[in-house]
C-alpha cells in the first residue's frame, strides 16, 4: 500500500526502513485529527485513533508481569495441556497493537544494551528518532533486524490503515473467470507524467491477480453491466421470469406499469430463484397484459 510496484529503486533495508520510520513520524502527527473526526464512534470517542495516542507499558516490565503470572498459573492448573487455558488469550491477542508499543519493544532493548534508559515518557517521535540514529549499530549487533524491519513495516501499514493513507488498490467485482474462484478485480495508482512534466497519478486497467487477464475502464464497465443484467431473468422450463425494470424495458412502457399491473393482481410471480428471495414476474403474462392494453388503446 505504501509504494507502488515498480516505482521504488532497489535499496538495502536500513535505507528501507529509516524511510518508514520517518513516514511513521509523519503519519503519527495526523493521528488526533483522525480521532476528532472519529468523535462519534461506535467503540469508544475517537476510536481506534484514540487508542493510539494513550500511552504503553513498558515491554520489560510487561514481560516481568507475564512471566510472574506464568508461574502461578502453571503451579495452580492441573492441566497437562495449558494450549486452552485463559491465560494463554493474551499470546494469540497481538492484533491492533499500537505503533508506539512495536517501537517500544526494540527501542528499550537497544537503550538497555547501550547502558541507559529514556529519562521522560517515550512518544512515538522519541523512538522513532531514537531508532533511525541506531540503525547503523543495529545493523551490525542485532541477531533479529529482519524481524525488526518486519515490524516497523507492518506499524506504518497500521498507522496507513487507521488513516487511509497511502497508495491503495482499488477493488472490484469478482473475477468472470472460474478457474480464478471469485477472487476480485484490482486496480492501482501509477506515476505518470503531465504535458508540462510535473510528476502525477493516474488509475491503471482492472486487472485479475490470479490470471493476469486486464480490461480497461470501458469494457470493466460493460462487462459488470451485462452480468448485473443477466441477474435480473431466468429461464425455467422454457418460461422466462423477470424483474419488473426488465419486463418494463422489453415492453417499452414505465415500470410504474408494470407494478399496477402486478398489484392488481394480471401477472403470475415467483418469490424464490437461484437462492436470491426476489419478485420475478412472468414475461409471458407481461407480453399478454401488454397486447391486450394495446387492444383496449385502438378500441377506444
Amino acid at each position: 500500500m505504501s509504494d507502488p510496484a515498480g516505482t521504488t529503486p532497489p535499496t538495502d533495508s536500513r535505507t528501507r526502513v529509516a524511510r518508514d520510520l520517518r513516514e511513521i513520524e509523519r503519519l503519527y502527527e495526523l493521528v488526533l485529527v483522525q480521532a476528532i473526526h472519529k468523535g462519534s464512534a461506535r467503540l469508544m470517542p475517537g476510536g481506534e485513533a484514540m487508542v493510539s495516542l494513550g500511552p504503553v507499558a513498558s515491554p520489560a516490565a510487561w514481560e516481568d508481569n507475564v512471566d510472574s503470572a506464568e508461574q502461578r498459573h502453571l503451579a495452580a492448573c492441573p492441566r497437562l495441556d495449558h494450549t486452552r487455558c485463559r491465560y494463554v488469550e493474551h499470546l494469540d491477542d497481538q492484533t491492533g497493537e499500537p505503533v508506539l508499543q512495536t517501537l517500544l519493544f526494540w527501542t528499550e532493548a537497544w537503550r538497555s544494551a547501550a547502558g541507559y534508559s529514556l529519562d521522560r515518557r517515550p512518544t512515538v517521535a522519541t523512538e522513532a528518532n531514537f531508532a533511525r540514529g541506531a540503525l547503523d549499530w543495529a545493523w551490525e549487533h542485532e541477531a533479529h533486524w529482519d524481524d525488526f524491519v518486519a515490524d516497523v513495516r507492518q506499524a506504518r501499514t497500521r498507522l496507513e490503515d487507521l488513516l487511509l493513507a497511502g497508495v491503495r488498490s482499488e477493488r472490484g467485482v469478482p473475477c468472470m473467470y472460474d478457474e480464478c474462484r471469485g477472487v476480485r478485480l484490482v486496480r492501482k495508482l501509477e506515476p505518470t507524467r503531465a504535458a508540462d512534466g510535473s510528476k502525477l497519478w493516474r488509475l491503471t486497467d482492472w486487472f485479475c491477480p490470479r490470471c493476469h487477464r486486464r480490461w480497461t475502464p470501458e469494457r470493466y464497465a460493460s462487462m459488470v453491466t451485462a452480468a448485473h443484467e443477466s441477474t435480473k431473468f431466468e429461464d425455467i422450463d422454457g418460461e422466462t421470469w423477470c424483474s419488473t425494470d426488465y419486463a418494463a424495458r422489453h415492453v417499452g412502457r414505465p415500470e410504474s406499469t408494470i407494478r399496477a399491473w402486478l398489484h392488481r393482481g394480471h401477472l403470475a410471480t415467483v418469490c424464490l430463484l437461484a437462492g436470491r428471495r426476489l419478485r420475478y414476474v412472468s414475461l409471458t403474462d407481461v407480453l399478454a397484459q401488454d397486447e391486450r392494453a394495446k387492444r383496449r388503446t385502438r378500441s377506444a
